[in-house]
């Protein structure tokens, strides 16, 4: 079965690749390949979505690919990623993106996250659901147009209550 969905999703983003996107969002957990997703985020970036979300469970840490970070047209991003660390590309730049999800989402040292938030410069808004910091001891976000930011750590609210 998800041998046929894989190739229906082929079929849709690589072939029927005339029309622009409203969105895409891919939720599969373990069910498909490494390259099949970032063929997929590929395919679906290159038709000038400006909604993406991915909620997936990577057994390693998964960076974002060069073509999403890259996207001018991409102007909201939810990432699910089951606890997994999100790696940036070394040069990277968020144009147009003003409103981004985290959800279970580890930032694994404040280089990466300060990077992360220093080049979304028309960034909104900033959901934190479930993060893990690592061995972070700073969260650094610096911006000019941030109106909104919400962090959400249900872990540790868990640990408190229960002492």
């Amino acid at each position: 079965m998800a041998e046929k969905f894989k190739d229906f999703i082929n079929w849709v983003l690589i072939t029927q690749c005339a029309n622009n996107l409203i969105g895409f969002k891919l939720c599969c957990e373990n069910m498909f390949d490494k390259g099949a997703i970032f063929r997929w985020i590929h395919s679906s970036t290159m038709r000038n979505i400006p909604e993406l979300v991915l909620s997936f469970c990577p057994d390693e840490p998964f960076e974002l690919p060069y073509c999403v970070v890259t996207c001018g047209s991409l102007r909201v991003s939810k990432l699910e990623l089951d606890g997994a660390i999100l790696k940036m590309p070394n040069h990277f730049e968020f144009y147009q993106l003003k409103l981004l999800i985290l959800v279970n989402v580890e930032l694994s040292n404040e280089h990466s996250a300060s990077c992360l938030f220093s080049r979304c410069s028309v960034l909104e808004k900033l959901i934190f659901d479930g993060p893990t910091f690592g061995t972070m001891t700073l969260l650094d976000i610096t911006s000019t147009s941030l109106v909104y930011v919400s962090i959400l750590n249900y872990v540790n609210n868990r640990e408190s209550c229960s002492n």
